[in-house]
């Protein structure tokens, strides 16, 4: 099954490295201390002569009341403004809004057309939408192969939830010739990343010797790692798997599940503890972005806000490195 869920990644991306007007740099460093009414002082004169970051700004303080009551209809006109000036959180953020018809009339293809602006601009996220939307066929007509060049482009930059699609699209030969090695490939890079999604795909991969030599053994320990991630269908995998193996074998591979969870914990989200990770949930909130609920677990959420966080600012898309801890202010 691929992902269907939209990210909302939408994030005040300018607020990590304001421009050098010093009206703007005053409403950053308001907004960062939580000072939103100051922060629309400062920024809407310099909104009013044209700047897009500073439309972009105020159009989410309306979106979100920050500051202010919440008026959507005001919303869009500023986004309206900062987009048509190609600034890409701008494009997104309409792209969310039309799609639902929030604070203007819904209109999906209309949608389709600001995912697709910012598409062309690099924005990952807006990739892996308007892939999403060539998929089900929503604000444009069903297109694998639109769906899959768009998918392409978000998961080589880095999108898991991307890679996963991708994978699937691969496995199912949608948009593009059935090909097993690839989706493999496709789901391994998304499971190395902790996506239960596709460690229970590529378990099933391995049940199945589709891409890779069959092995129940590798099957049993991404079912397994995939099932510690909350997966019921991989625990319901697991369980058949193993009653097809004798029990050395799932010893063994229930400590090859282990010793992959250790290595896991060595990189990226995996390195981080609830605490480490509730840490980067918060500076994300407080540099504008929606990392979702802060729980201190790694999520689609929590990594679509920090992918959107790395592509604003410069940075590596992927999990936290230390540049990007640094960026964030914690190290």
């Amino acid at each position: 099954m691929r992902r269907r869920v939209i990210f909302t990644a939408f994030s005040l991306a300018l607020l990590a490295t304001p421009p050098a007007a010093a009206d703007f740099a005053a409403g950053a460093t308001a907004y960062a201390a939580g000072d939103y009414r100051m922060a629309a002082k400062e920024w809407r004169p310099i909104a009013l002569d044209g700047d897009a970051k500073a439309q972009f700004a105020l159009g989410a303080l309306y979106r979100h009341a920050l500051g202010s009551r919440q008026d959507k209809k005001t919303a869009v006109k500023w986004l309206l403004m900062a987009a048509e000036q190609d600034h890409a959180a701008a494009q997104i953020a309409l792209a969310e809004m039309t799609a639902v018809g929030e604070g203007t009339p819904k209109d999906e293809s209309m949608s389709a057309e600001w995912y697709r602006r910012a598409a062309n601009l690099g924005e990952a996220s807006a990739q892996f939408n308007l892939g999403l939307l060539y998929d089900q066929g929503v604000g444009v007509p069903q297109n694998y192969r639109e769906a899959v060049r768009w998918y392409r482009l978000a998961a080589e930059q880095g999108m898991t939830s991307a890679q996963f699609n991708l994978g699937v699209m691969y496995d199912k030969g949608q948009g593009v010739p059935q090909d097993f090695a690839q989706a493999s490939d496709w789901y391994r890079r998304a499971a190395n990343r902790g996506d239960a999604g596709a460690r229970n795909n590529l378990g099933v991969m391995y049940q199945f010797g589709r891409g890779v030599e069959k092995d129940l053994m590798e099957a049993h320990m991404w079912f397994n790692l995939a099932a510690a991630s909350g997966s019921t269908i991989a625990a319901k995998n697991r369980d058949v798997v193993a009653g097809r193996m004798i029990l050395s074998q799932v010893v063994k591979a229930q400590k090859m599940a282990r010793d992959q969870s250790d290595d896991d914990r060595k990189t990226g989200w995996f390195a981080l503890s609830g605490a480490d990770i509730l840490a980067v949930q918060k500076a994300l909130q407080k540099a504008g972005y929606a990392p979702g609920v802060l729980d201190g677990k790694y999520g689609r959420m929590t990594d679509a806000a920090l992918t959107a966080y790395q592509q604003g600012n410069g940075l590596e898309i992927g999990p936290p490195d230390d540049a990007t801890l640094k960026a964030l202010g914690l190290r």
